[in-house]
């Protein structure tokens, strides 16, 4: 069996992958393909090699805070080292993950779409109830939640 990095397996389009990492789509493509800025080069962030998609110069992206950020919310296979093995969106303190091997890579949380928890939760059933429910600790629900309405304010 041969094992695909989580870079090179197409999950998302680069918008909807800007949108769950709270990035803007021009940065998020520039870190997958480059780009040019006043005639210097500047390679991928994220690949070692472009994939081929157009990005246009003049763009005017700083990376270094924004990509930090992104960093850190990125786990590595084997630990600092290997490759991408899943991303934390909310943050390493929080529960919410996006796992290519896990609700075909939509954030989730045990497993369960982070999506799913907040529709119950918008339904009306309260986060104990749906803590119950799934067997979760009200914690990671209210995570799920407001992991989720982040995501629409920043739609709206």
């Amino acid at each position: 069996m041969t094992s695909t990095s989580i870079l090179n397996r197409p999950v998302y389009g680069v918008l909807e992958a800007a949108g769950l990492l709270g990035l803007r789509g021009d940065r998020a493509r520039a870190w997958l393909d480059g780009y040019e800025r006043r005639g210097a080069q500047y390679p991928p962030v994220i690949r070692v090699e472009p994939t081929g998609e157009d990005v246009r110069s003049g763009q005017q992206i700083l990376l270094a805070d924004d990509a930090q950020r992104f960093f850190k919310k990125v786990e590595f296979d084997p630990p600092g080292e290997g490759d991408v093995r899943l991303l934390r969106p909310a943050g390493v303190a929080s529960p919410v993950v996006i796992d290519p091997l896990v609700r075909f890579g939509r954030p989730s949380v045990q497993g369960v779409a982070t999506e799913r928890l907040w529709e119950l939760f918008d339904a009306g059933e309260q986060i104990e109830q749906i803590a119950d429910g799934y067997d979760m600790p009200t914690e990671e629900i209210r995570a799920a939640i407001a992991y989720e309405e982040q995501l629409r304010s920043l739609a709206a």
